[in-house]
């Protein structure tokens, strides 16, 4: 007995530096200091690279397609880490789209694709990318990604063992059946462009969203383009930033959640085509009355957004028969990646996250289209900070549409002077703790990155 608790006592001193190495808890970083660390310069440098010059579309082309790619029943659905049944799904509660919008001049093409997915990861786009170049002339950095962010979508197509929890069993077939999809819309789409003229707006839709962290602000503004080609055909764009996570993680059924009832019923009564993007959804939940059925409350939800639209893209619309475009994607660094599961004083182990896949790499996406530039990030942006962005974007009169997770995941970017607060518990609450994952200064770090894109692509910087 003498002997095994020595061995035991022996064995636990040899691991716990292994498990200190490998878990943490390892103190935090205070002061990212960005601004003098090389990857600032660096991201600066290749927003200014790949940015193009603004280019006037005299006349606009757009083309548009919409392609199923709901999976088989019984592959994993992201989304939920604590969804039963292994992530499988059982069923099919609606259909699950890619929808692509291909805009250009008739040389170059930029092309908004948007799926009913809950992140478009750098995997996935890299094989879109390769397929899509070996058919049309549209390379990668003119792919400007989206979702609706639906928590019951595809997954299985995500390697790595932490990416299990979120996406489910990883199967090559799941990658390679998405990324075809993808590439359907994205080649049709092209193929379909023909001269076009464009509007845009905006509503408020306060009555459908909710900060669910903390009483305060909610980005509710109600985005929308309007594309109309030579043979009276329209597509829809449009963007709102309340979660589409209705459905619990009791739904074992693939579904579009709000996301889906708004452009079904969008197209029903416009005839168009409806392509929604995710915007601002970080710390943005969306509201119905309670108690309702989640059923109820998705219709509810959908067709409440759907009908403030159709007021508006059924009214009067002044349309643009050319436009001004330019757009960037850029691959940026971020500070080293934290992660503070309880603390703000402790972190994961950075080995830990890096045996886990996290990258410190993002993606930055930006499109302009007259006065409206559409942005897309790596994250889930707050929806407090996306107000803030909004509102110096407005004072040039541009209307800014802030999007998340295009074309990779770096957890949540909410605003700095919340980083260390504490919830009711004790503890950080889930969206600056575990889920802020690039440190204390990560909203400052970006809000310059965007502000040196917007400069470039709208010549000027924006009014503070």
């Amino acid at each position: 007995m003498y002997v095994t608790i020595v061995r035991v006592a022996v064995l636990l001193v040899l691991l716990l530096p292994f498990m200190m190495l490998l878990v943490g808890p390892w103190p935090v970083y205070r002061d990212t200091q960005y601004e003098e660390q090389s990857y600032f310069q660096d991201a600066l440098n290749t927003i200014e690279q790949q940015a193009s010059k603004p280019r006037v579309c005299r006349p606009l082309y757009a083309g548009w397609a919409t392609h199923d790619m709901t999976p088989e029943i019984g592959t994993p659905m992201a989304g939920h880490v604590d969804r039963s049944n292994r992530k499988r799904s059982t069923g099919i509660h609606a259909p699950l789209y890619v929808k692509a919008l291909a805009l250009g001049d008739g040389d170059k093409t930029v092309v908004i694709v948007s799926a009913d997915i809950l992140h478009t990861l750098p995997n996935l786009i890299e094989r879109i990318a390769e397929r899509v170049a070996t058919k049309i002339p549209v390379t990668g950095d003119m792919l400007h990604y989206h979702a609706t962010h639906t928590h019951c979508g595809p997954g299985g197509f995500v390697p790595g063992l932490l990416n299990g929890f979120v996406y489910g069993a990883y199967d090559v077939r799941h990658l390679d059946s998405l990324a075809d999809v993808f590439v359907l819309a994205i080649v049709d789409a092209y193929n379909n462009m023909m001269p076009a003229r464009f509007a845009h707006g905006q509503v408020e839709a306060q009555y459908y969203i909710i900060n669910r962290v903390r009483i305060a602000g909610t980005d509710p503004v109600l985005h929308y383009a309007v594309f109309e080609n030579e043979a009276l055909e329209r597509c829809i764009v449009m963007r709102y930033s309340a979660h589409a996570t209705i459905f619990s993680a009791e739904m074992l059924e693939f579904s579009p959640d709000y996301p889906g009832v708004m452009q079904r019923e969008v197209e029903a009564s416009t005839n168009a085509t409806a392509i929604f993007l995710a915007g601002a959804t970080g710390s943005m939940a969306p509201r119905w009355v309670d108690p309702m059925p989640l059923d109820e409350a998705v219709q509810f939800v959908g067709s409440g957004l759907a009908n403030l639209l159709i007021s508006e893209v059924t009214g009067d619309l002044c349309f643009a028969d050319e436009a001004i475009m330019s757009s960037m994607t850029a691959t940026f660094e971020t500070p080293p990646l934290q992660i503070r599961p309880r603390s703000p004083n402790w972190r994961v182990s950075p080995v830990l996250t890096r045996l886990a896949g996290l990258k410190p790499q993002g993606r930055l996406q930006a499109l302009r289209i007259n006065d409206m530039l559409l942005v897309g990030f790596p994250y889930e942006v707050s929806g407090e900070t996306s107000m803030e962005w909004q509102e110096w974007a407005r004072r040039d009169d541009v209307t800014l549409w802030v999007t998340s997770n295009s074309g990779a995941f770096l957890g949540y970017l909410s605003p700095d002077r919340y980083y260390n607060d504490m919830d009711e518990t004790g503890r950080l609450p889930y969206e600056t703790g575990i889920m802020g994952w690039t440190g204390p200064h990560t909203e400052a770090y970006i809000t310059r990155l965007l502000q040196h894109a917007y400069g470039q692509l709208m010549q000027g910087s924006p009014k503070q």
